[in-house]
């Protein structure tokens, strides 16, 4: 019976379907038409939902294989939150790994699951990470804290359609003018976010480029660029987007794609470069620095390259090297010079202040940092030294900087950048 068991597992995974086996379901979610408190897995259908009755909808944004995600699946299906949901009766939309509805629901934090209260007619736009001591509220499950914040958010609705003035008397819902367009689409603009990996490590400059709404049509032209690590702009593509209190669209060409929401002056969502996925946080790269020291430090340690033996890894390598930075200038100590001693068979440092000469240029314009440093090896007689210059390429976000090491266009480490 075992055999046969996993047997059948294997020929579902070889279809192609086969999920984790620690996977959690919502339980009872539909697909069908949208019913105030119980899920719905259609974000076009629960967003209109909600937006046409003036309703809070409720995001829980997870993505496959996500524990957090999955502990939080488990909150939800407990009897005291389904007891909870069905009594406030708002709009909940489960979205399991869905790109369209990612930027709408992504946060600043990156840390999954995502999740958002939004609820225009009240004044609640929330975007929260739905993990136990991330929610803003006290419990002690995981359940107790989202149904605790939850109700902080949502002390103005009432599950009849009308909402509290004041702790008194009740009025309807006003219907807001549709659409509601702010002064900033009154004129051409650029606005930035910063794109990063599933881990958080930055990757890239969004650049979105909006044109002046048309007031006739309530669209506006929007251009969708990626500054990458290797400092080349890619567009990602050109469309016209409908403009609206939130804004969101997406694009693609051949360099790649992206779908972003915009509100305001600033941008969401996730973006598709070189094969790759990254998520897009509000957070501006660039910007002035404050003065003083600041180090760089390698991720890791690099032991060989090329099958040669990397000489003093952990004394000649910028494991963690000291500069000053005024004015957003970045200035180093001198290069080192490395020399073999036949007499003593050791290496002889000149100045181990910089000894590998790292030298990085800042733009506080874009954020973006490009330099290099020198790595000694040898090829297994310690006379002989090979020297490469191995390349720096990365971004400083809110004062603290991110990026990779490469040589000849293979990368060998990551870095960081802080004080």
């Amino acid at each position: 019976m075992i055999k046969k068991t996993i047997l059948a597992t294997l020929a579902v995974c070889t279809l192609g379907v086969c999920r984790p086996l620690w996977a959690v379901d919502i339980e009872n979610a539909s697909s069908g038409a949208v019913v105030p408190g119980e899920w719905n897995t259609s974000f076009t259908a629960t967003k209109a939902y909600a937006e046409q009755n003036n309703m809070p909808l409720l995001v829980l944004w997870s993505s496959p294989g996500c524990g957090y995600c999955n502990k939080m699946k488990t909150a939800c299906n407990t009897q005291t939150f389904v007891n909870w949901r069905k009594e406030k009766k708002i709009v909940l939309l489960i979205s399991e790994g869905d790109l369209s509805s990612k930027p709408f629901a992504v946060n600043d934090s990156l840390k999954f699951p995502y999740m958002r209260l939004y609820w225009p007619a009240g004044n609640v736009d929330v975007k929260f990470t739905g993990r136990s001591g991330k929610i803003p509220a006290s419990g002690s499950t995981l359940e107790a804290q989202l149904i605790n914040y939850l109700d902080s958010l949502l002390v103005n609705w009432s599950p009849s359609g009308e909402y509290i003035v004041d702790g008194g008397a009740s009025s309807p819902i006003p219907t807001p003018s549709t659409p509601v367009i702010g002064d900033e689409w009154n004129r051409a603009r650029k606005i930035y976010g910063t794109a990063k990996t599933s881990d958080g490590r930055v990757s890239g400059r969004l650049i979105v480029s909006t044109g002046r709404v048309n007031a006739g049509k309530g669209t506006a032209k929007v251009k969708v660029q990626l500054l990458t690590l290797a400092g080349k702009t890619k567009t990602l593509g050109t469309k016209y987007f409908t403009v609206d209190r939130t804004t969101s669209g997406s694009v693609s060409s051949g360099a790649g794609g992206a779908a972003i929401e915009i509100t305001g002056s600033s941008v969401v969502g996730s973006v598709t470069y070189n094969g790759s996925t990254y998520d897009v946080s509000s957070q501006v790269p660039g910007g002035s620095l404050n003065d003083g020291t600041l180090y760089f430090m390698l991720d890791s340690s690099i032991a060989s390259w090329q099958g040669k033996t990397v000489i003093g890894p952990d004394e000649f390598l910028p494991l963690r090297q000291a500069f000053t930075t005024k004015n957003s200038r970045w200035t180093f100590p001198k290069k080192g010079s490395l020399r073999y001693n036949k007499g003593s068979d050791s290496y002889v440092m000149s100045s181990m202040e910089n000894p590998s000469g790292l030298k990085l240029k800042y733009s506080s314009a874009t954020g973006y940092v490009k330099g290099s440093f020198t790595i000694f090896a040898h090829d297994g007689t310690s006379a002989s030294i090979r020297r490469f210059t191995a390349n720096v390429y990365g971004f400083m976000v809110e004062g603290m900087g991110d990026g990779i090491v490469s040589i000849k266009n293979t990368t060998v480490a990551g870095f960081r950048i802080g004080d």
